[in-house]
Protein backbone atom coordinates (compact mmCIF):
# COMPACT_ATOMS: atom_id res chain seq x y z
CA UNK A 1 0.00 0.00 0.00
CA UNK A 2 1.39 3.89 -0.70
CA UNK A 3 1.96 5.68 1.77
CA UNK A 4 -1.19 7.69 2.45
CA UNK A 5 -1.26 11.57 3.00
CA UNK A 6 -2.99 13.05 6.62
CA UNK A 7 -5.74 14.61 4.06
CA UNK A 8 -6.23 11.23 2.15
CA UNK A 9 -6.45 9.46 5.66
CA UNK A 10 -8.64 12.25 6.48
CA UNK A 11 -11.11 12.27 3.18
CA UNK A 12 -11.45 8.37 4.09
CA UNK A 13 -12.58 8.30 7.58
CA UNK A 14 -15.02 11.72 6.49
CA UNK A 15 -16.37 8.94 3.57
CA UNK A 16 -16.63 6.10 6.21
CA UNK A 17 -18.68 8.16 8.31
CA UNK A 18 -21.19 9.26 5.54
CA UNK A 19 -21.62 5.61 5.08
CA UNK A 20 -22.23 4.37 8.26
CA UNK A 21 -24.93 7.28 8.55
CA UNK A 22 -27.81 5.44 8.17
CA UNK A 23 -26.40 1.61 8.75
CA UNK A 24 -27.12 -0.76 11.14
CA UNK A 25 -24.44 -3.21 11.46
CA UNK A 26 -24.86 -6.84 13.00
CA UNK A 27 -23.65 -7.84 16.18
CA UNK A 28 -22.94 -11.36 17.85
CA UNK A 29 -25.50 -11.38 20.32
CA UNK A 30 -28.49 -10.47 17.32
CA UNK A 31 -29.50 -6.33 17.76
CA UNK A 32 -27.62 -4.46 15.21
CA UNK A 33 -26.09 -1.29 16.03
CA UNK A 34 -25.04 2.07 14.21
CA UNK A 35 -21.09 2.10 15.03
CA UNK A 36 -18.85 5.49 14.52
CA UNK A 37 -16.01 5.81 11.81
CA UNK A 38 -13.89 6.09 15.14
CA UNK A 39 -14.30 2.77 15.67
CA UNK A 40 -12.17 1.91 12.97
CA UNK A 41 -8.95 1.28 11.66
CA UNK A 42 -7.56 2.30 7.82
CA UNK A 43 -6.33 -1.12 6.98
CA UNK A 44 -5.25 -0.85 3.12
CA UNK A 45 -6.62 -0.23 -0.52
CA UNK A 46 -7.42 -2.94 -2.38
CA UNK A 47 -6.35 -3.33 -6.18
CA UNK A 48 -10.38 -2.75 -6.85
CA UNK A 49 -9.91 0.64 -5.06
CA UNK A 50 -12.00 -0.30 -2.02
CA UNK A 51 -11.12 1.12 1.84
CA UNK A 52 -10.59 -1.57 3.93
CA UNK A 53 -10.68 -1.15 7.48
CA UNK A 54 -10.91 -2.95 10.67
CA UNK A 55 -12.86 -2.60 13.87
CA UNK A 56 -11.23 -2.09 16.77
CA UNK A 57 -13.08 -4.11 19.23
CA UNK A 58 -14.15 -7.36 17.20
CA UNK A 59 -11.59 -7.03 14.45
CA UNK A 60 -13.66 -7.34 11.38
CA UNK A 61 -13.41 -6.05 8.46
CA UNK A 62 -15.86 -3.58 6.34
CA UNK A 63 -14.68 -2.21 2.94
CA UNK A 64 -15.66 1.47 1.76
CA UNK A 65 -16.22 0.86 -2.03
CA UNK A 66 -15.05 3.42 -4.85
CA UNK A 67 -18.93 4.59 -5.43
CA UNK A 68 -19.30 5.36 -1.49
CA UNK A 69 -21.37 1.91 -0.22
CA UNK A 70 -19.88 -0.61 2.37
CA UNK A 71 -18.91 -4.30 1.68
CA UNK A 72 -19.25 -6.28 4.72
CA UNK A 73 -18.34 -9.71 4.27
CA UNK A 74 -20.08 -12.46 6.12
CA UNK A 75 -18.05 -15.85 6.33
CA UNK A 76 -17.15 -18.20 8.83
CA UNK A 77 -13.23 -17.24 8.10
CA UNK A 78 -11.39 -14.73 11.24
CA UNK A 79 -11.60 -11.06 10.83
CA UNK A 80 -14.52 -11.63 7.82
CA UNK A 81 -17.62 -12.61 10.61
CA UNK A 82 -20.03 -9.06 9.72
CA UNK A 83 -20.32 -8.55 13.65
CA UNK A 84 -19.16 -5.41 15.13
CA UNK A 85 -19.56 -5.65 19.08
CA UNK A 86 -18.15 -2.81 21.09
CA UNK A 87 -17.86 -2.92 24.69
CA UNK A 88 -19.72 0.03 25.38
CA UNK A 89 -22.96 -1.14 23.73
Amino acid sequence: MKELSRNEIHSYFKKLEVALKDVLLGTSSGPSRSPSASEFMLMSITDENAVAFKHHFSRNYLFLLPNGELYVPVTNEAFNRGYFDSPCC
